[in-house]
């Protein structure tokens, strides 16, 4: 995919779309953790594909045990 066929995103919107704090994101990315992202200079963007599948790589099963609680 193009990068240019989907919105960048700044770290506020992404932000608000996971629900986290506006200054998560630049923590994320100083740990390397986080949805990839887009940089060129100082700019910074994040693609909505791109948290999409970072949001389904944490999906979590419950277990039996977890289930029963």
């Amino acid at each position: 995919m193009n990068v240019l066929e989907e919105p960048l995103l700044s770290d506020e919107e992404m932000a608000k779309i996971l629900g986290i704090a506006p200054t998560t994101p630049a923590q994320w990315r100083y740990y390397g953790k986080g949805p990839r992202y887009v940089k060129y200079g100082r700019f910074v963007g994040y693609r909505p594909s791109d948290i999409r599948d970072y949001v389904n790589q944490h999906v979590v099963e419950p277990s039996r045990r977890n289930a029963a609680a």
